[in-house]
């Protein structure tokens, strides 16, 4: 089976030198993704609330709970496969082959040099080049302002999602590839987990242990983390996901304005537009 389509006004050329007509197409069918993923979250949020209202086991409604944190996950996961890909020097090839070491550095990144990341990845216009760009003063000054708190908010947002990725990325793991959990209840009600949960902090509130085993040497390693499954720390995964997948619509929007448009740079015109100022172009 062959799979066709045909880009009316784009330049084809200028395409290639931006990654690709396979990748600038998997950018502009974002919206469906980015609406996916947001949904997916909410229902699975739905169904964990809805176990808590109904007086279910607290296994069972942890178990819920887990399904929100991989969901959240993997909205975490496209965003910094993206991030990774937009920074090679072959992005189609480093976005199908990144894996969890290329994501984790990907977002280190983004924590230590947010502002390399807005401007080489987000394409988002730099002081310079709106100083170059802009014809009088007073445009200048509100291109600037718009910059800044489009920085503002995209920084923001960039952090949330680095900071749910890097805490939490073992979880999506580990639910994708098996579901090595042992339910809280069962590790501190009497007779206990035994060695499993020796030096291991244990939550006060709903928690389950992830049991994340890896082989080194020959030698089996499995260390223990405690993950949280309480109502608030379940809704703060909810709301950090869904926002991650609204930054990387948003990242995607900037990269398809940019290349459809010829230009090195943009700013969008309001928090989450679609509509873009150009700038610098190429």
């Amino acid at each position: 089976m062959k799979v066709g389509f045909t880009l009316k006004d784009i330049d084809g050329a200028y395409v290639e030198t931006r990654g690709g007509v396979e990748l600038f197409v998997h950018m502009r069918g974002a919206p469906a993704r980015v609406e996916y993923r947001r949904s997916a979250i909410q229902r699975a949020w739905e169904r964990f609330v809805a176990a808590e209202e109904e007086g279910r086991p607290g296994p069972e409604v942890g178990g819920f709970g887990l399904i929100v944190l991989q969901r959240a996950l993997l909205a975490a996961e496209d965003l910094g496969g993206l991030l990774h890909a937009l920074s090679g020097m072959d992005p189609w090839a480093e976005l199908r082959q990144a894996g969890i070491a290329e994501i984790d550095a990907a977002f280190q990144r983004a924590c230590r040099d947010p502002e390399g990341v807005m401007s080489d990845v987000f394409r988002l216009a730099t002081d310079d080049q709106i100083t170059s760009e802009a014809v009088t003063s007073v445009e200048r000054e509100a291109l600037e302002r718009l910059r800044h708190r489009t920085v503002v908010r995209w920084q923001r947002m960039l952090s949330t999602a680095a900071a749910l990725w890097l805490a939490h990325r073992h979880i999506a793991k580990a639910t994708l590839h098996a579901f090595p959990f042992v339910a809280g209840e069962y590790v501190s009600a009497p007779p206990g987990a035994g060695v499993l949960s020796d030096g291991v902090q244990l939550p006060q509130s709903r928690y389950a242990l992830l049991l994340a085993s890896t082989l080194k040497a020959n030698e089996v390693h499995t260390p223990v983390m405690a993950i949280a499954l309480d109502h608030d720390s379940v809704d703060r995964c909810r709301r950090e996901g869904r926002l991650t997948a609204r930054l990387y619509g948003e990242l995607c929007d900037a990269q398809v304005a940019s290349i459809a448009g010829r230009f090195g740079a943009t700013l969008p015109t309001k928090p989450g537009s679609t509509a873009r100022l150009p700038v610098g172009g190429v």
